[in-house]
């Protein structure tokens, strides 16, 4: 779940709001005054629904400009999994081809 943050309006806040909606929601980035992206492990249902509904209120009051929802692909599990591997395992950065990536999720 992406949320672009009006100026001022706190991730925190936003995050709390809809934990009652989606208790497993987690911050994965957080750009201040900018965008949040939330993980959550929860199918659609109607706590998901109503956590879109509060999106709306929110939308409504000026409070976030806009938001999106999207679900993880194979190939963002993966690298996700990857560069977390990476960081913990080395302090320098490392660089992935996507395309060899791409070829071995393929076949």
């Amino acid at each position: 779940m992406v949320i672009n943050k009006q100026n001022g309006c706190r991730t925190n806040e936003i995050k709390s709001e809809l934990r009652s909606y989606l208790p497993k929601l987690k911050v994965e980035t957080d750009i201040s005054d900018g965008d949040v992206v939330f993980r959550t492990n929860q199918q659609p249902n109607d706590q998901f629904v109503q956590a879109l509904r509060h999106l709306e209120t929110m939308k409504r009051e000026n409070r976030i400009k806009n938001y999106g929802v999207q679900n993880s692909t194979m190939d963002d599990v993966f690298l996700k999994i990857t560069r977390d591997t990476n960081v913990a395992k080395e302090p320098q950065s490392t660089t992935v081809d996507i395309n060899t990536i791409g070829l071995f999720i393929k076949y």
